[in-house]
């Protein structure tokens, strides 16, 4: 079964640190059982919700923490930028929160940026027993960010944002069936599914602004 996006809007508890306030899923958890921790980290610009269709597979014999980063999804978005070492700091201290000792790391896009400053912490770095990475840059100086997200990170970017209305997305989204290696993946498994989409520009539409971090 499918959860929408206001089913997964009302299971999110709130992680309050310093001021800010994270959002997160954490599923799985079955008092009495030591059940291995996997973590999931979201990519850029989305949320924890890209994850919601692997959540429930991966929480039979796991415990599941996916949160959202500050300036996403529906953590708090300060007006200023929040770097990649802060979300790390909030992040620890959302593990620590939690109980989590140790735990098994997957990450996706800018996910994969903050995962590398985990693991350049050696305290955190061996509390990490395995490491997936997905899409992202291994060499974060190399990124070369588009004019669009040069924009969006600018002091324009809120209103740049107004912009990105459904069709524009599913637009730049649909560009990716037309790169090589990806095509026929994404002709077997087309992505983005419809009801991501629109939860996806539905933060949006209700005025939630969207954080972007370099």
């Amino acid at each position: 079964m499918t959860i929408t996006f206001d089913q997964w809007r009302s299971v999110h508890p709130a992680f309050d640190h310093k001021g800010l306030s994270q959002t997160y899923v954490d599923t799985g958890n079955v008092e009495g059982e030591n059940r291995p921790v996997i973590l999931l980290f979201h990519g850029y610009p989305t949320w924890s919700y890209d994850w919601v269709d692997v959540i429930g597979p991966l929480s039979v014999g796991h415990r599941i923490i996916a949160a959202d980063w500050i300036g996403y999804g529906l953590s708090d978005k300060p007006s200023r930028h929040v770097r990649v070492d802060e979300q790390i700091n909030r992040l620890v201290a959302l593990l620590d929160h939690l109980g989590v000792e140790d735990f098994h790391l997957v990450a996706h896009d800018y996910g994969s940026t903050c995962a590398q400053e985990m693991l350049d912490r050696p305290d955190i770095a061996a509390r990490t027993k395995t490491l997936t990475l997905m899409n992202g840059g291994v060499i974060f100086s190399a990124y070369k960010p588009t004019q669009t997200q040069k924009l969006l990170i600018s002091p324009l970017g809120s209103l740049v944002s107004r912009f990105l209305s459904k069709d524009r997305i599913k637009t730049k989204l649909d560009a990716l069936r037309d790169v090589g290696l990806l095509k026929a993946v994404l002709m077997t498994h087309p992505l983005p599914k419809i009801i991501k989409l629109d939860a996806f520009h539905g933060l949006a539409a209700q005025r939630i602004k969207l954080g972007f971090d370099p």
